[in-house]
């Protein structure tokens, strides 16, 4: 439930008439530009991280065995091979053998094991994932039932496993259980809006957030997770433009809320999953007196990341002339947004001419009918 899917469903159907490059450029709109890796959240040393960013997969894999050889019940090392063998090599055999042996060694210590499932089995999941992971897991809840991150990751599982019913089933007392934890109730309701099916467990992220809101009061991060249940979840847009339209005008006009808006869209772990109250944020921001250019940059952003491709590109525009005319990231966007357009009315023209062919065809055999007659 974190993204707009059309543009990259519009790029699916496109191949013959836009090119690869136009189509990867589309692409990046989903993918945030923090800087973070796969491996960001192990806290590895600075030379593996180098090694990542370089691609160096011999580096890699020597450096994960070392990890699991000096220490095997730490789930660092199984991560790092795991996530180079799925990333870099493709290769969903490999990784998946090395997540056998990762939660064999790690089946008595619940913390690391939640660790590996975090940071490497939840990292481009595909069922079997979620099924070793609810398997990994499932032997630890029963004496574990507080442990707010053991429970949201089997709660994960069970869902991305496709064990909807099961998910809320076995997961009837999780906000009891996790009492009055206002953190961990916040991020169980986080948790159920990156769900596939969250809408089937919205009841607990409803629960969750009010619970959450007797200990965090006004916290903004509560407060950003309230708006995706009432958003996301509960299906109730008007209430969370209200308390969206309250959260932006906190955030006094200029650096606050730029940076606001601009995080929303691009860092971790927020990218993707606030665009409707980015849009808000960037509304509020064409309201002042006087806009910099990198506002201006934000708010083509904002507007893009919610389908607004001609806005994007004349707000974009506006950040160029005003002096960022040289500057690659700037660069950068309006290529994005302009490769967006192309692709967007290559789309409209190739439906138009579908559509006329099927009017075409509909009046021949209309015609071809009465002739029978």
């Amino acid at each position: 439930m974190n993204h707009t899917p059309a543009l990259l469903l519009v790029c699916s159907l496109l191949a013959p008439i836009v090119s690869a490059q136009e189509v990867e450029i589309v692409e990046e709109f989903v993918v945030g530009s923090s800087g973070a890796t796969p491996i960001s959240g192990l806290k590895l040393p600075a030379d593996v991280a180098r090694a990542w960013i370089k691609k160096d997969t011999s580096t890699l894999f020597a450096r994960a065995k070392s990890l699991i050889e000096s220490a095997p019940q730490d789930h660092r090392g199984y991560a790092l091979e795991y996530l180079t063998h799925l990333v870099f090599r493709k290769d969903r055999t490999a990784s998946r053998k090395t997540a056998t042996t990762a939660t064999g060694a790690l089946s008595k210590s619940p913390k690391a094991m939640v660790a590996f499932v975090d940071q490497a089995l939840f990292h481009d999941p595909e069922p079997n994932e979620y099924r070793m992971a609810m398997m990994a897991l499932m032997p630890m809840v029963p004496d574990r039932r507080t442990d707010a991150d053991l429970r949201i990751a089997y709660l994960r599982a069970l869902e991305g496993a496709g064990k909807v019913r099961e998910a809320v089933l076995m997961n009837k007392t999780i906000v009891e259980d996790l009492g009055d934890d206002g953190d961990a109730q916040r991020r169980l309701a986080a948790a159920i809006c990156d769900m596939k099916n969250g809408r089937s467990l919205a009841v607990f992220a409803k629960k969750a957030i009010e619970k959450a809101a007797t200990k965090l009061g006004d916290d903004q991060e509560l407060q950003k997770t309230r708006y995706r249940v009432l958003h996301d979840l509960l299906g109730l847009p008007d209430e969370a433009r209200k308390l969206g339209e309250a959260m932006v005008k906190k955030e006094q006009l200029g650096t606050n809320l730029n940076n606001f808006v601009w995080y929303l869209m691009v860092e971790t772990p927020d990218a993707g999953k606030f665009p409707s109250l980015a849009l808000l944020g960037a509304r509020r921001m064409l309201t002042a007196q006087s806009i910099a250019e990198n506002e201006w940059d934000t708010i083509a952003l904002a507007f893009f990341r919610n389908g607004l491709i001609d806005e994007a590109i004349q707000y974009q525009q506006k950040a160029l002339d005003m002096g960022r005319g040289q500057d690659p990231d700037y660069l950068g966007r309006m290529k994005m947004y302009l490769a967006a357009k192309k692709v967007r009315d290559a789309a409209k023209r190739a439906k138009s001419a579908g559509d006329g062919k099927q009017e075409a065809a509909a009046n021949g055999a209309k015609a071809s009918g009465g002739e029978r007659k």
